[in-house]
């Protein structure tokens, strides 16, 4: 796996002030050596924290809507600051994750016993999250959409490689994108694990590429491919063009 200056070149990092691991997913070379446009969506983790410095960064951006994908809790907790923000559309559409929708909530004691179970479970599970999530990043009223969850870094991870496999990106350059995050969130990652709940996994802190590749050689197995994946909860050909037309 390449690492270094042709990955830096490819994801170009955004620092918008009070939000960490923000990057463009565009600027990437795909199969079909089409690089993909940039300035089109953007992922990140909360931008709850947001200050006003980010704001205005947000705003030059032409960031035009936003795709929180925390769950209920986490929004509760901690609100999204782009609620009813003029100019910007805001959609809440929880995905849910393990700890929350299952662990808290009394369900089972028990968590996956690998990561890859865990994003197995994520996408078989949030059916009808993804769709909608899919629906308004081919809206083509859309000029720069910003994707986020907590850390950015699992649910975030996962909608980011349905999108770059849905335009042919090679695996190597997903994967890098993923691991990425683990650069990113190192002092934060180790906050929270001091923190955590001592019966979560320690994987549920880990970035490892070989966790989303294994969810890849998933969905490749029972699904053929992401695109019949999608198709699956509800993405037709249209979407797909649509999508495909905004960043190729």
């Amino acid at each position: 796996m390449r690492r270094g200056i042709d990955f830096l070149r490819a994801y170009e990092d955004i620092e918008i002030e009070g939000t960490y691991n923000t990057r463009d997913i565009g600027g990437v070379m795909n199969k079909d050596d089409n690089v993909l446009s940039k300035r089109k969506f953007i992922r990140s983790a909360s931008l709850s924290g947001i200050t006003k410095k980010g704001f205005e960064t947000v705003k030059n951006l032409n960031v035009d809507c936003i795709i929180d994908i925390r769950t209920k809790a986490e929004m509760e907790f901690d609100p999204n600051s782009f609620i009813g923000y003029e100019g910007i559309d805001y959609y809440a559409i929880p995905m849910k994750d393990y700890y929350h929708d299952i662990y808290l909530n009394g369900l089972n004691d028990d968590f996956p016993d690998t990561k890859v179970k865990l994003y197995i479970w994520m996408i078989d599970h949030n059916r009808v999250a993804i769709r909608k999530i899919f629906k308004i990043l081919a809206d083509e009223k859309y000029r720069t959409i910003i994707h986020h969850c907590s850390s950015g870094k699992d649910r975030t991870g996962i909608i980011t490689m349905l999108i770059l496999k849905l335009l042919d990106v090679s695996n190597e350059l997903i994967l890098e994108d993923f691991i990425y995050s683990k650069e990113r969130l190192t002092k934060i990652v180790n906050t929270m694990e001091v923190k955590r709940d001592t019966n979560m996994p320690e994987y549920y802190f880990n970035i490892d590429a070989n966790d989303l590749l294994g969810l890849i050689d998933y969905i490749d197995n029972h699904y053929k491919n992401v695109l019949s994946y999608l198709k699956s909860i509800g993405i037709n050909e249209s979407d797909v063009q649509r999508l495909r037309r905004k960043l190729i």
